[in-house]
């Protein structure tokens, strides 16, 4: 038996890139609970932003922050699983269990602020911007923008150099184990974690989850994304459903079962997911 679980970005994919709107997605979201579907937020945002849009959606599922830096579990959904969960080094936080993929953003400052003094690179990072400065280039509130400051495993910045630059700043980076991932509006460096990995380990949970209920169930994982940093999470599930989006080409996935949204943002996540749970036995 199949049970699936949905796994998502955010930001331009089940929120819109500019209002941060969910509501055209709220049909398929609703369908997807009713069924027991998990929705997965799988996204770059801050563990308090990703609890807030939790909050407000009305979402209680595990979630994966700062693609995939880090993979939070609600302890009250997995008493079960306790023992296993501290097994495989999870760490408690308040009400979650969480397992830490990533590497710790002081890390990351560091090497940034010594290749910028280095190098004379042209970029800005979020740890350089005040709340207003992050306030007018997303269009977020003030307690947004702070949430969104609060990072633990990564750091945005806004590339104002050359593309060849931005190819040396990339080489050097990976050197001392970091990398650059182009998200929808920014450039995130952080580990080698991604949000495919993060997903794989999961839907591994889910799997002994599942199977301490029937041993027949066989999860499975749609996930929907709309830039390159949901090419992981999209390449590991088994059906990747790309967002299109108005503001940037669609990331180049390899898989035999992808799908291209009609539509841009959320109504492209409804009109998607409700597809292919019409099509499926769940």
């Amino acid at each position: 038996m199949t049970h699936w679980i949905i796994s998502t970005d955010l930001d331009g994919t089940l929120l819109d890139h500019h209002t941060y709107s969910y509501q055209s997605a709220m049909p398929a979201i609703k369908k997807s609970l009713s069924k027991g579907i998990p929705i997965i937020f799988n996204t770059s945002k801050t563990l308090p932003e990703t609890i807030d849009v939790q909050k407000e959606i009305g979402v209680s599922s595990p979630f994966i922050i700062e693609n995939g830096a880090a993979v939070y579990l609600p302890k009250t959904l997995y008493r079960e699983l306790t023992d296993h969960i501290k097994s495989k080094s999870c760490r408690e936080d308040y009400q979650y269990f969480y397992n830490s993929l990533g590497i710790k953003r002081e890390k990351i400052l560091d090497h940034l602020s010594k290749l910028k003094t280095e190098f004379n690179y042209d970029f800005t990072g979020f740890s350089e911007l005040s709340d207003k400065q992050l306030m007018a280039l997303t269009g977020l509130e003030l307690i947004q923008a702070q949430n969104a400051k609060a990072r633990s495993f990564s750091e945005p910045v806004i590339w104002e150099d050359s593309a060849v630059q931005l190819k040396n700043f990339k080489m050097q980076l990976k050197q001392v184990g970091l990398k650059v991932l182009k998200g929808g509006r920014f450039y995130h460096i952080q580990g080698h974690n991604n949000k495919g990995k993060a997903l794989i380990w999961l839907k591994n949970l889910y799997q002994k989850f599942y199977h301490n209920i029937d041993a027949s169930y066989d999860v499975k994982v749609i996930a929907l994304g709309d830039s390159e940093n949901d090419v992981d999470m999209l390449n590991c599930s088994d059906i990747p459903v790309i967002i299109r989006s108005n503001n940037h080409k669609a990331p180049s996935v390899n898989h035999k079962q992808q799908i291209i949204s009609n539509n841009i943002g959320p109504l492209g996540w409804n009109n998607e997911v409700l597809n292919i749970l019409n099509k499926q036995k769940t």
